[in-house]
């Protein structure tokens, strides 16, 4: 992902906000965290954290790790050890299952 940095010197001058910029390493180091990753949106009904995870595992089946992270309000975020995993899931499998997961 390339890194552009948007903002030109008006948009400096509003003083309504607190901002600062991030060294373009740092923006990398935290990205990196999350370039393997998605949130998943759990409709209809409400299911528990073990639930999604071993659901999700067992139907889009990675070669390496997944962890699930709860983010509160049905969101979710899976983040895959092995990029190609992430890759494959995005592109192969299922995102809608029936009415329960």
């Amino acid at each position: 992902m390339e890194d552009q940095d948007v903002f030109d010197d008006e948009e400096l001058e509003d003083k309504s906000f607190l901002m600062f910029r991030l060294p373009y390493e740092l923006k990398q180091r935290i990205r990196a965290l999350w370039v393997s990753s998605i949130i998943v949106k759990v409709f209809g009904q409400s299911v528990g954290y073990h639930y999604l995870h071993q659901k999700l595992h067992n139907l889009w089946n990675p070669t390496g790790g997944m962890e699930c992270i709860d983010l509160g309000h049905d969101f979710f975020v899976i983040i895959f050890e092995i990029p190609t995993d992430f890759q494959f899931i995005l592109r192969h499998r299922p995102w809608f299952v029936g009415v329960r997961i």
